[in-house]
């Protein structure tokens, strides 16, 4: 998990031979399965936002009740 957060200007001290290809393939399973997780917090953070903007555009848009 340290690795999915640190900044992509330190790939280059990676040393890829020392891992075999097993570890390789359980290291690139892990960060797709992040990747997804991380693809799927972005959509319900948007989608949240859109839920707000769209009551603020429901309850500007409808009219006010008169207080006569």
């Amino acid at each position: 998990m340290m690795y999915s957060q640190a900044d992509t200007s330190l790939d280059h001290l990676l040393e890829w031979d020392l891992f075999n290809t097993m570890q390789l393939e359980q290291y690139e399973e892990m960060m797709l399965k992040l990747y997804k997780q991380e693809v799927i917090d972005t959509v319900r953070r948007y989608e949240r936002m859109r839920t707000v903007l769209n009551r603020e555009i429901v309850r500007r848009t409808q009219p006010h009740p008169r207080t006569d």
